[in-house]
């Protein structure tokens, strides 16, 4: 009689130490320039030595320059023209798609800004959701008089072009002085709590280079009534979907990070029930 051996389950592979580093580097959200440079070197230490060379010119760089741009340049990210450390970092993303298949995230090591310091849940979410409430009443003001005209005013060309550059300087102004509360604020004392704060943080820096790249469009308004209305509406538009950036980066943190320290806090602070 033959007797069938069970089927054991086959151990998963383990990762090698440039694949586990590599992880970490995707994952990791530092603080500062510092944060960055240390997350480069350690996946340099562990990476093979055609990959070695590639990290060691793109740290160099970062150390010597600024930072967020070396790692956009070597990411390849449009509008970056060919060059050495857009080289170097097609030689890191091949490595780590061939070996560890996946992508290296080079854009997400850029330093947030953000204060490494550890904030308790609700105080930090408190901090945020006052910050997001009286960042989103101002621009609503702000922007009232581009929605609701006063009744009976009729207004020119120049002088509508001149409201909205108004209101899109506002929207700089304001979204910058957010994105310094944020990085007051810290990260909250959670276990994703700088993931968290990343994700959020990175909502609202979208939104302000969109409100950055209105400004010349601004300025750039036709004369023309007919022509100025339509590419008024497409504007108001844009700046719309500029905004939702803001709303986005903590929708997209609640879903995506699953932190139940984080979600009870939110749900506990009173004044995160108006954020949309």
């Amino acid at each position: 009689m033959t007797v069938a051996l069970p089927v054991l389950p086959q151990a998963a592979p383990h990762p090698s130490p440039f694949c586990s580093a590599l992880a970490t580097f995707n994952s990791a959200r530092p603080s500062s320039k510092a944060g960055t440079l240390t997350g480069l070197n350690q996946l340099a230490q562990v990476a093979p030595a055609r990959v070695r060379k590639a990290l060691t010119a793109i740290t160099k760089a970062a150390k010597n320059g600024d930072v967020a741009g070396v790692l956009k340049e070597a990411s390849g990210a449009p509008p970056v023209q060919p060059g050495p450390l857009a080289a170097a970092g097609s030689t890191v993303a091949t490595a780590a798609t061939q070996s560890c298949h996946v992508t290296v995230n080079f854009l997400a090591a850029a330093p947030t800004g953000i204060s490494a310091r550890k904030a308790p849940p609700a105080a930090w979410t408190r901090t945020v959701c006052s910050s997001l409430a009286a960042w989103n009443q101002s621009l609503n003001a702000a922007g009232a008089p581009l929605v609701t005209p006063l009744s009976g005013v009729t207004t020119t060309v120049p002088e509508e072009r001149s409201q909205f550059s108004q209101f899109v300087g506002t929207a700089v102004i304001r979204t910058q002085q957010l994105i310094n509360q944020l990085n007051e604020a810290g990260t909250p004392n959670t276990k994703h709590g700088a993931a968290f704060a990343a994700s959020v943080h990175d909502g609202v820096t979208q939104a302000q280079q969109g409100f950055l790249q209105a400004q010349p469009a601004v300025q750039a308004l036709p004369d023309d009534p007919q022509a100025f209305q339509v590419q008024t509406k497409a504007l108001v538009q844009n700046l719309s979907d500029a905004g939702m950036h803001v709303v986005l980066g903590l929708h997209n943190a609640e879903r995506e990070i699953k932190d139940p320290a984080l979600s009870q806090a939110f749900f506990d602070e009173s004044t995160c029930k108006g954020i949309a």
